[in-house]
């Protein structure tokens, strides 16, 4: 199996837990079954863009994990950044911008939990197949989606919320997950929407031809949902106890912004003694 890592206060691995309510998929096409996958940036929700790559049916051995189709990752950059003949870039990125006005209630009252997954796989290939694919989720504070892109890739400098490295198996016939958990409103209490990306990595050569950077590599069954959670669950694994507790205490003697528990600007005594008072009726 693969060997899933995280980055920030996120829980990355294929095991969800039973949440009190939930938003319906608000990404589109999640099984890239329908529509193109663009080579560039757009202002617009509900299309997988960025990169490009190939919407294909059952190849090389692999077959798609739901539907008929799946994503074939190809390059490692837009059109608009081949300025050079070599393809410099180490990764593969697809990505779909989401609204989060559906979930805006939820959100604001602070019991809400973002949950994202997507299945990976690749051909066996040999000692020169990449092996790495990234799940990742940027957060926007922005009002509309007019002027998100300037130029060619505005996007970037915006922070990364969340993200799920994956070192894949050498099967063909096992997809493997990975996945996002990040607690809303986390350090955006207004957020307006985010960026979904599923992406392959060159961790292990990096080939400098557009079209021949991957060997065989694919996404499919991407999945967004916003939950609802309690409070108190801080590890966000559906029960209350005192690992919640530790971790709490923990983050908050570090000054961490996660601990900023009541979404104030500030980590101080507030935070913990509202924690307290959920912890205390288990919720």
């Amino acid at each position: 199996m693969g060997k899933p890592s995280t980055l920030g206060f996120v829980a990355a691995g294929c095991s969800l837990v039973v949440a009190r309510g939930a938003h319906a998929q608000q990404l589109a096409n999640p099984g890239f079954e329908s529509g193109p996958i663009l080579s560039e940036i757009v202002e617009q929700f509900s299309v997988w863009s960025v990169d490009g790559g190939t919407a294909v049916g059952p190849t090389q051995g692999i077959t798609p994990l739901e539907g008929s189709k799946m994503l074939k990752f190809q390059e490692t950059a837009p059109f608009c950044q081949r300025t050079d003949t070599r393809a410099w870039g180490e990764l593969a990125c697809v990505g779909q911008l989401i609204d989060l006005a559906p979930a805006r209630a939820l959100i604001d009252s602070g019991n809400a939990r973002l949950v994202v997954s997507a299945a990976f796989n690749r051909i066996a290939g040999d000692a020169h197949t990449d092996t790495e694919f990234l799940l990742t989720v940027r957060a926007f504070d922005l009002p509309t989606l007019e002027g998100f892109r300037t130029e060619c890739l505005n996007y970037r400098w915006w922070p990364i919320a969340g993200e799920a490295s994956l070192i894949s198996d050498d099967l063909p016939e096992t997809w493997e997950r990975a996945e996002v958990q990040i607690r809303l409103p986390w350090w955006y209490p207004t957020a307006t929407f985010v960026y979904v990306f599923v992406r392959a990595k060159e961790n292990i050569h990096d080939d400098l031809v557009y079209g021949e950077e991957f060997d065989g590599h694919f996404a499919d069954d991407v999945r967004f949902e916003v939950q609802s959670i309690c409070p108190a669950d801080f590890n966000l694994n559906g029960t209350v106890n005192s690992d919640d507790y530790d971790l709490f205490a923990e983050l908050f003697d570090a000054a961490h912004p996660t601990a900023d528990f009541n979404d104030d600007g500030f980590v101080n005594g507030n935070d913990y003694d509202e924690f307290v008072d959920h912890f205390d009726v288990g919720c």
